[in-house]
């Protein structure tokens, strides 16, 4: 049984924690909020392209 194993074990045993479960509702959650900003994203991408600014955005990290 390696380390995390072990840990897992543990926090199952003397807690009642089932870390996979939450690790697994984690990732959806991050999953779904993510999504949630897609459209505003491309929207600010699409009018970023219009104006050309998309390249120094790209390059630099900004507007």
């Amino acid at each position: 049984m390696d380390k995390r194993e072990r840990v897992k074990y543990l926090l199952k045993s003397v807690l009642g924690v089932d870390v996979d479960a939450i690790a697994a509702k984690t990732i959806a959650s991050l999953a779904v909020e993510r999504a949630k900003h897609v459209p505003d994203l491309t929207r600010a991408w699409l009018s970023m392209k219009d104006k050309k600014e998309w390249v120094t955005y790209a390059l630099l990290g900004k507007k």
